[in-house]
């Protein structure tokens, strides 16, 4: 993933922490500015909560302070590697089915 502002291209990551892969380790994604230095971490840590679903909390560190627009692009990426953890995982609905409650949107009893 590029941030990018105003056509220039600020920094890069990869958005690819993958709940599937390493599902319960502890995960650190670097975002790097273009120059290769390390201007933020995104970890996620996965969050027993006593349901079916998975839980993950996300951190943002940044060492150093940025100036705009990083701020908010950094804020945007972290966002984004929740996102792709949310989707790869199924989704916000992805529990449903697995209580019985997902199925057809009609009565699957015959006619009478």
């Amino acid at each position: 993933m590029a941030l990018e502002s105003g056509g220039r291209r600020l920094g890069y990551t990869d958005v690819c922490l993958g709940p599937e892969s390493t599902r319960f380790a502890a995960v650190q994604a670097p975002i790097s500015g273009i120059d290769g230095q390390t201007l933020a971490v995104v970890s996620r840590v996965w969050r027993y909560v006593d349901s079916i679903s998975d839980f993950f909390e996300y951190q943002l560190d940044c060492p150093q302070p940025q100036v705009w627009p990083l701020p908010d692009l950094l804020l945007a990426t972290a966002f984004s590697h929740y996102l792709y953890d949310r989707l790869a995982a199924g989704g916000p609905l992805s529990s449903y089915n697995r209580f019985g409650r997902g199925g057809t949107w009609h009565d699957p009893r015959p006619e009478r």
